[in-house]
């Protein structure tokens, strides 16, 4: 780009690897050839985002360090370390700019909401904005009521063809279960561990400061949390740092969308064992409802697996009505469907294409697995066909989805972001025998998805200059 005119150069894939910008034209669509930071560092990302466009400026494209003369790649090193999520301070106004967006009386920009989705959504509206993303609500305000009891009577017509009683129903009531008492473990853990954060915060503050400090570490003891890149947070954090809105504590929300009657409101919350048990079983009939609905829609080609329960997931805990929950869950099984068949033929080639990748750019930990005779079949396809909804805690696939739904590569993203969470963290897998390594990459730690994704970014830079496949 020339920082003297504004004007984005275009960039040869083949060209020595950079630093990736996110490029947005003048009609607002983004350019994703890379995910984020093309930003000069005189204005910050809301500055831009102000903007009537939204169109991005970038100061200069930098040649990475790790890239050398003959187009190899060293994807090991701290290759990402500047792309960094927007200024935290910037949260509200970010939060704010959606809100405003949303709350357009004639017409959603939908294309603005794309834009900004990318670098992650504030979880209080993150299902009103999926709905957009996914193409189940219209630009077009006017229509909102009507589109939204057409989806309803929609998905009550399509509930009608489904038996509860089925084998399909009873399967994903019995995964949903399970997938449930998982999140209620990993949310009491994070609970302990914020719990505990905050407390050492506090004895801290007063042993440092005396009892001015103290007075007020009721509102310093976020940071300890937000400011981690790689450790354990609590869900009102996301993976990149940024202050989601929590649940329990509406008085920081911008606005009340979704704090109503959100379906998963409850899962992992343990506080009323009574109510939160008759409403874990209601959450799990839904499941059924739903993925049998789905794949009734589907057709024949499609039979029940364990992934369709943890792609359903996000949606259950986001959304407030059922019949949203169905429209947008199948709006992502249509993309997705090609990895769902049940002949598996293009399931096999994506997973051989991953391999071939796999041992191309990471051939080390390639060797590793081979050696601890890591079997890809036990890993590989599930990685693939969940999107990682079943290995990632919730809050990173939640942020991981926004990406998804509004780049342009969509889902052909996926691949890259699983070759790049590898190799993220492959000084620890270097260390494990082959059952740890299966166990750790059955159930992923907490991620800095920010990273992840631009990490994801320059993988695919490296496959295409380097014409692996």
């Amino acid at each position: 780009m020339d920082s003297n005119n504004g004007t984005a150069q275009s960039i040869s894939p083949r060209s020595n690897k950079v630093n990736m910008k996110a490029i947005h034209n003048r009609s607002g669509e983004v350019s994703l050839n890379s995910p984020r930071n093309g930003i000069s560092n005189s204005i910050s990302y809301l500055d831009v985002l102000s903007g009537d466009d939204l169109f991005l400026h970038s100061q200069s494209f930098t040649r990475s360090p790790n890239r050398t003369a003959q187009g190899e790649s060293n994807l090991g090193n701290d290759e990402d370390e500047s792309f960094l999520p927007p200024n935290r301070s910037s949260n509200v106004l970010h939060r704010q700019r959606f809100a405003e967006w949303l709350e357009w009386e004639s017409m959603v920009d939908v294309e603005k909401l794309k834009a900004a989705a990318f670098y992650g959504v504030p979880h209080d509206i993150r299902a009103e904005v999926w709905r957009f993303l996914l193409g189940m609500s219209k630009p077009e305000r006017s229509d909102e009521l009507s589109e939204n009891k057409k989806r309803a009577l929609q998905y009550s017509e399509r509930l009608k063809g489904v038996d509860e009683a089925g084998e399909v129903s009873r399967r994903a009531r019995a995964e949903a279960k399970r997938r449930l008492q998982r999140l209620s473990l990993q949310k009491a853990n994070e609970v302990r561990i914020r719990d505990r954060m905050k407390s050492n915060a506090a004895i801290n503050a007063q042993s440092s400061s005396g009892a001015n400090i103290a007075a007020h570490s009721d509102s310093s003891v976020v940071s300890p949390i937000s400011n981690q890149k790689n450790g354990t947070v609590s869900f009102s954090v996301t993976s990149s740092g940024e202050v989601e809105s929590s649940r329990d504590a509406p008085e920081e929300r911008l606005s009340d969308r979704g704090s109503g009657g959100r379906i998963g409101k409850n899962l992992g919350d343990s506080s009323s064992e009574s109510s939160a048990a008759s409403s874990v079983n209601e959450v799990v009939r839904i499941y059924g409802r739903v993925v049998a609905t789905a794949l009734n829609g589907l057709g024949s080609e499609y039979e029940y697996g364990s992934e369709l329960v943890s792609l359903l997931t996000p949606f259950v805990d986001i959304m407030d009505e059922e019949h949203d929950v169905f429209h947008c869950y199948y709006s992502l099984l249509q993309r997705h469907e090609a990895l769902l068949r049940t002949d598996g033929s293009v399931l096999k080639r994506s997973v051989a294409s991953f391999l071939t990748m796999f041992r191309n750019l990471q051939s080390e930990l390639w060797d590793h697995f081979e050696s601890e005779e890591v079997n890809a079949a036990q890993w590989v396809p599930s990685w693939l066909q969940s999107l990682l909804s079943k290995q990632l805690p919730l809050p990173q696939v939640l942020r991981l989805w926004d990406t998804y739904f509004s780049c342009n590569e969509g889902l052909e993203l996926h691949a890259f972001v699983c070759l790049a969470i590898v190799d993220l963290n492959q000084e620890e897998l270097l260390e494990l025998d082959g059952a740890e390594v299966l166990s750790f990459l059955h159930t992923l730690p907490q991620m800095d998805m920010d990273r992840v994704i631009a990490h994801a970014y320059n993988t695919r830079e490296d496959v295409i200059g380097r014409g692996i496949l």
